[in-house]
């Protein structure tokens, strides 16, 4: 019979990992890690929430809402909140970032900040990486760094290139 190794709390010190989904499996995430890695620390953030530096650094595992980012964009009573939060998640280097349904992030301020979070690994999960334009891919694929794909210039060409060879019957 297997049994799963048991890890120690802080083996994985110092590994931070950046979850961004959307607010319908929000829960999901929070739920399954807390089945299958229950060692690690989680903190949330969706809209107010009151947390400091401290609790940012110290944590395993950040789960964002895309609405927290959309919400700092915003000229609401939030707005100030908002950005306050956003600037400290930019301030951490994530071992690992995980955008979620990666394909529904197509607000610019969205892509702007996931595109400028530092991370040694990142992950794009999607189900629909193209929705209704190939600049749908572009986005995911520039969020990856994945060269030459994530430079305008190779997009360019390639619309070029496709609208100068492609003939329909």
């Amino acid at each position: 019979m297997y049994r799963r190794p048991t890890i120690h709390r802080y083996c994985c010190a110092n590994i931070h990992r950046f979850i961004l989904t959307i607010l319908a499996l929000f829960s999901q995430w929070q739920s399954e890690i807390e089945r299958y890695a229950g060692h690690l620390s989680v903190t949330t953030l969706h809209n107010e929430e009151s947390t400091t530096a401290q609790a940012v650094a110290t944590s395993d595992v950040v789960i964002v809402s895309t609405f927290l980012i959309q919400q700092s964009n915003t000229n609401t009573g939030t707005k100030s909140r908002s950005k306050l939060l956003l600037q400290l998640l930019k301030r951490v280097h994530w071992h690992r970032i995980v955008v979620d349904e990666a394909h529904m992030n197509n607000q610019k301020q969205t892509k702007l900040v996931i595109s400028a979070l530092s991370a040694t690994h990142r992950h794009a999960v999607t189900g629909t990486p193209i929705g209704a334009q190939l600049s749908d891919l572009y986005d995911q694929v520039r969020f990856l760094r994945l060269a030459p794909f994530c430079r305008p210039a190779f997009w360019k060409n390639l619309r070029a290139v496709s609208s100068t060879h492609l003939t329909l019957p």
